[in-house]
């Protein structure tokens, strides 16, 4: 527990000093098949996407998340990019797991039209992120739970980086979220 608090605080000094470099706000979105969240950081997007069951569809053993950093395919909206490894409470996969997987999306001003994430064998039977997610303003409620969740899910990744001896990737998972993340969303009340 000592380790992962001195973790935390070491992130958040070595962030706030690089904080002039920061991407914009990460944008979230939701769709009838789940929830994303999209982290632009120039010529490349990190793409978060979590549920994949349709709400009103037949039932799934459960949700499924993914994660990719996407790079434009074909001017000017459509980006691609492999699925990554990643551990948190919804799923665990390693590379070989994922190894040639990909994830297509429209990037649009209000809006991502998800196409296929190649989770077969990976998720539950039944799972599927495709159709159209809706950006959600920064002004509403949902946004925070949604931002705060995949904040949760990225940190529970970065602490299984941080025990793997990858603390620089650790650093960079949570990076865009305390970049980003509201001083009363995310500050510990004792």
């Amino acid at each position: 527990m000592k380790s992962i608090i001195k973790l935390i605080i070491c992130m958040c000094v070595i962030l706030y000093g690089v904080r002039a470099f920061s991407a914009g706000n990460p944008k979230v979105y939701r769709g009838e098949r789940g929830d994303a969240l999209l982290i632009d950081a120039g010529a490349e997007k990190t793409f978060m996407i979590a549920g994949g069951a349709l709400a009103r569809g037949s039932a799934t053993a459960g949700d499924c998340f993914a994660r990719a950093i996407l790079k434009l395919n074909k001017p000017p909206n459509y980006f691609e990019g492999e699925l990554e490894p990643v551990e948190n409470e919804i799923i665990n996969v390693d590379i070989k797991d994922i190894i040639g997987r990909g994830v297509g999306v429209y990037v649009s001003k209000n809006r991502l039209k998800v196409g296929n994430v190649e989770v077969d064998g990976i998720c539950a039977d039944g799972i599927d992120f495709s159709g159209y997610y809706r950006e959600i303003p920064e002004r509403d409620a949902k946004y925070k739970s949604i931002f705060l969740y995949f904040m949760r899910l990225s940190e529970q990744n970065a602490i299984h980086l941080r025990e793997a001896g990858n603390v620089a990737a650790a650093v960079n998972e949570l990076k865009p979220f305390v970049d980003s993340c509201r001083e009363k969303w995310c500050l510990i009340k004792k």
